[in-house]
């Protein structure tokens, strides 16, 4: 079993894309869907506090 899904992502201090166990663990983590927080990752980089705050300002800009 892959330690991963027990106890979230290695490191908590990036979002690593390339393991969906972590995609899993920081869409539930910031409340987005795997898509909207790969989007992120690509526009804004991999720290999560930028990933969550951007992820609130396009949900803000969209009116959701």
């Amino acid at each position: 079993m892959d330690h991963r899904s027990i106890h979230g992502p290695e490191k908590r201090d990036l979002i690593d894309l390339q393991h969906e166990q972590d995609v899993r663990y920081w869409s539930e983590r910031l409340r987005a869907s795997p898509a909207e927080l790969r989007e992120a990752v690509h526009i804004i980089g991999a720290t999560p506090d930028r990933v969550r705050d951007f992820i609130s300002r396009e949900r803000v800009l969209q009116g959701r």
